[in-house]
């Protein structure tokens, strides 16, 4: 892992390689700030899945790219509000968002588009850009 994925995007700590598994399925941000972000001001974007074959298992999987944008001025950390990962599994990083924002209800919107066009486009035409809204509920 680069030495870019081992810093806390909010603080800029150096944890070393533990951030791997700090950061699995949610954003890159040490345990004892995420506290921080409970019930913070959010858009959660998923683009669309990207597919990758396996040719060892000879199976196909998807990896989807999200971003959690944060519009809190406390949170805007050396990123500008805008969290960036990656994951195969779209349940995981519902629920570990879930938690840490400490809403009942988890909003994701889904894009057609990438998610860098979605935010540079301007506010009125946003609407282009999206396929679909979830409201992801952890009771269902």
């Amino acid at each position: 892992m680069a030495i870019i994925a081992k810093i806390c995007e909010l603080t800029g700590k150096y944890p070393g390689w533990l951030m791997y598994k700090h950061k699995k399925n949610s954003i890159q941000v040490m345990p004892e700030e995420r506290c921080k972000f409970e019930h913070a001001n959010y858009e959660l974007l998923v683009e669309p899945p990207t597919a990758l074959y396996n040719y060892k298992k000879m199976e196909y999987s998807f990896e989807y790219n999200y971003c959690l944008h944060v519009f809190d001025k406390k949170l805007q950390g050396n990123v500008h509000g805008e969290y960036y990962n990656y994951t195969k599994r779209l349940e995981h990083m519902y629920f570990n968002l879930w938690r840490m924002l400490g809403y009942k209800d988890l909003k994701i919107t889904i894009l057609n588009c990438p998610i860098d066009k979605y935010l540079s486009t301007p506010k009125t035409d946003k609407w282009i850009c999206v396929d679909d809204y979830i409201i992801y509920n952890k009771e269902e």
